[in-house]
């Protein structure tokens, strides 16, 4: 508050006020894993939980289709490109109540979507899965903070479209904030063939530790 209305020593009156938490280090891994372990124990979900990943792993790719942009425009493809390494579904949170949309992910090896509200669920993914962020070309969002946020729950992947002619965006957004993307095939692949390297690497890595 200006120091001036301060110093009247009177009573102020406020017709709307705003309260909320205060801003918090991102890059706290500590206060991050206390935060998820405090969610999961309200919903009684086990924290040391492992995706169910027999017969193989299972990769989510989040769908923005109630969304204004930033949707990915070949889900059904991409989806078949990969379905030789892993089980792949098109998860949608939309009309999901929070406890309902953290319970489903724990079935995933792999959670996949651009950046946006629905890529915040990553945070509480079981401990060896992959959280991977995409990024719309040339798009000036916050996907620093949810890469730092995402890598301090644990293994995180980002992928950025440099292809300017496979990005659909209007006139009006100037910033390429909502830019809809065509995802190359090739390229997905390889990310998502990283991102399963790096799950089974972790859970080996595990199980030697025991």
């Amino acid at each position: 508050m200006d120091q001036t209305l301060l110093q009247t020593g009177e009573t102020i009156c406020f017709k709307t006020a705003y309260f909320g938490t205060s801003r918090f280090p991102f890059d706290d891994r500590r206060l991050v894993q206390d935060y998820i372990t405090f969610i999961k124990n309200q919903f009684e979900i086990p924290v040391d939980k492992q995706p169910d990943t027999v017969p193989r792993h299972r990769i989510g790719i989040i769908t923005r289709n109630n969304s204004r942009g930033r949707k990915i425009l070949n889900e059904a493809e991409l989806k078949k490109a990969i379905s030789h390494l892993a089980t792949v579904d098109i998860v949608e949170f939309s009309g999901k109540s929070f406890k309902e949309q953290v319970s489903m992910i724990q079935r995933y090896s792999v959670l996949v979507g651009m950046n946006g509200a629905g890529l915040t669920n990553a945070i509480y993914l079981p401990r060896t899965s992959v959280a991977v962020q995409l990024v719309p070309y040339n798009a000036s969002l916050n996907f620093r903070d949810f890469g730092v946020w995402l890598s301090s729950r644990g293994p995180y992947l980002e992928w950025h479209n440099t292809h300017p002619e496979l990005s659909e965006t209007d006139k009006y957004d100037v910033f390429n904030n909502r830019a809809n993307t065509l995802v190359p095939e090739s390229e997905f692949l390889k990310l998502m063939t990283d991102a399963i390297s790096i799950v089974d690497t972790r859970r080996f890595r595990e199980k030697a530790e025991l």
